[in-house]
């Protein structure tokens, strides 16, 4: 039996043993193992090939005192095209079953279509797609040059990579052992932990095993223990491959303008029902001309989807109290520090008002940047101000520690109920006359810019000279 096969036994004989609970939690195969040092310094680059189909495969277990969960992903990669430059573009497919041994009832697998132009030392540009796989993607950057340790910053600023080479495989040289271990945010606001030991076969330019352990701190109790291996790898005819290509430019094309649209309709809500229904029309025509079952089967969800979350926020929106145009309503709170804040107080400034709780992750991206939008107004008159919703004054406290806020982070008291929020973050621009001028929901490309927008036009009305 080879190392590799046997590997991925002891990992499945492990959790199968443990699912069942007639054996300890299982513990990480590659994370305790030794590996020879290099003879010579490494340069690892990926070697994919139009047509090539790269098939992964995770088991996993969430574990605490025992088995609380069980995760079986499978994960198809292939190689659409190649730029001269020797970029590719890589059509991600991934189908994701994850069950709670101690829930009633667990929902069905889940899938994603995604797309990643990848480069032969591993690196890729974030996309909309891409984001929903990304931390569960296994392309790992490469070192630029021959180096025994590099990083990857994570351009949300959430959580950083480091990559150190750890040695060789003692039965197989080819297989190049990398390290990787996550910090940063995460980390700091969450209390998470990210490690990996990645295989890197160096004849066949491939990843064949990636053994994942993680802890989501304060977002899921116990550790998740996960192995992926390469499973198999095959090539397209070139018609099948077209048919691919076809359907992945159909679906993206699609998406991309849906992203756009629906964009649009949430700085336009006088445009808004035009625009979803456009949107959602754009969807509709992509899942009538598509023709392979798995872009099929993934559109009809999208769409699906899509159509709930409208339906949900049409209603909040019924409900919602529409404050653009009208007096802000007043309040009174008190800061971290115990300092009384007062929204008469900041009367003839623009007040930035951010409403935000520790768990959401896009409220944590959304603090750093007001944390950036806080600095390009310093000495003018614009107050940035976040309104935490937590129950524990503690936990605005840790974020405020961790991200460094240079503004002031008011406890509130159920204020967002008078300002109608009902999802985060939200933000209120609100003018030097007391009247609210915009609200954005949620957290959106070029915040800062689209916040400023709206700043600098308030403190021109006002007359102040930018």
């Amino acid at each position: 039996m080879t190392d590799r096969r046997m590997i991925r036994l002891v990992f499945l004989c492990a959790v199968l043993a443990a699912t069942a609970r007639a054996a300890p939690v299982p513990e990480p195969v590659l994370a305790a193992r030794e590996f020879l040092p290099l003879a010579e310094p490494a340069l690892p680059r990926y070697r994919f090939e139009v047509g090539q189909e790269l098939l992964y495969r995770t088991l996993g277990t969430l574990a605490g005192d025992s088995v609380i969960g069980t995760r079986d992903r499978a994960s198809r990669y292939t190689v659409i095209n190649e730029d001269p430059d020797g970029t590719c573009r890589l059509l991600i497919h991934v189908t994701d079953a994850e069950q709670r041994l101690d829930a009633p009832h667990n929902p069905p697998a889940r899938t994603w279509l995604a797309y990643a132009d990848v480069t032969p030392d591993g690196q890729y540009e974030l996309n909309r797609t891409i984001k929903l796989v990304d931390r569960a993607a296994f392309i790992t950057p490469l070192p630029a040059e021959t180096a025994a340790a590099w990083t990857k910053p994570d351009p949300r600023g959430m959580e950083d990579m480091a990559f150190t080479v750890a040695g060789v495989d003692p039965l197989d040289h080819h297989l190049l052992a990398i390290r990787q271990a996550g910090s940063g945010l995460r980390e700091r606001v969450y209390g998470s932990e990210y490690a990996a030991t990645i295989l890197f076969d160096t004849a066949l330019g491939l990843i064949t095993h990636k053994e994942l352990v993680v802890r989501e701190g304060d977002y899921v109790p116990g550790r998740w223990v996960t192995m992926t291996e390469l499973d198999s790898v095959r090539y397209l005819e070139e018609e099948e491959l077209d048919s691919v290509a076809r359907d992945a430019g159909i679906w993206f094309d699609a998406w991309a303008a849906w992203d756009s649209l629906t964009d649009i309709a949430e700085d336009e809500p006088d445009r808004a029902d035009a625009l979803w229904d456009a949107a959602d029309s754009t969807l509709a025509r992509a899942v009538r001309a598509l023709t392979r079952p798995e872009f099929v089967a993934n559109a009809e969800s999208e769409l699906a989807r899509w159509r709930r979350v409208r339906d949900y926020y049409a209603t909040a929106e019924k409900e919602r109290p529409d404050l653009a145009g009208k007096p802000a309503p007043n309040w009174e709170l008190l800061d971290l520090d115990g300092n009384t804040h007062r929204l008469a107080d900041y009367r003839g400034r623009v007040v930035v008002l951010d409403f935000w709780y520790r768990l959401c992750g896009w409220c944590i991206q959304a603090l750093l940047e007001l944390e950036r939008l806080q600095e390009r107004y310093r000495g003018r008159p614009v107050a940035v101000l976040g309104v935490n919703v937590d129950e524990d004054p503690a936990e605005p406290r840790q974020v405020a520690r961790a991200l460094g806020l240079d503004f002031p982070t008011l406890l509130s008291q159920a204020t967002e109920q008078d300002y109608g929020v009902t999802g985060f973050p939200t933000t209120f621009i609100i003018g030097p006359d007391g009247v609210v001028a915009e609200v954005h929901r949620g957290l959106r490309p070029e915040m800062v810019e689209r916040l400023a927008a709206t700043i600098d036009r308030l403190l021109e009305a006002g007359g102040e000279e930018r």
